[in-house]
């Protein structure tokens, strides 16, 4: 996972991240991931990290997710 930040996390760091799924209902869950990457972006920093420990339910819950994000893109790419 990615996402950019105002400030620089160290690599190996490990960091709490609360995501929402934007799915209804909505799901919130926290999940722990070891940052990989982190660079200075447009005054920004783009971190990339890997989960950790993540439980099996978390971890469905994620890949429905984005099952369904990619069935819905499919469906516009067709259009």
């Amino acid at each position: 996972m990615s996402f950019y930040w105002n400030c620089n996390f160290p690599l190996k760091s490990v960091l709490e991240l609360k995501m929402l799924l934007p799915i209804f209902p909505p799901v919130a869950m926290y999940v722990y991931g070891e940052v990989v990457l982190s660079e200075s972006k447009e005054g920004g920093w783009f971190t990339a990290v890997k989960f950790i420990n993540i439980e099996e339910d978390i971890r469905d819950e994620i890949v429905k997710f984005v099952f369904k994000k990619q069935r819905e893109l499919l469906r516009e790419k067709r259009k």
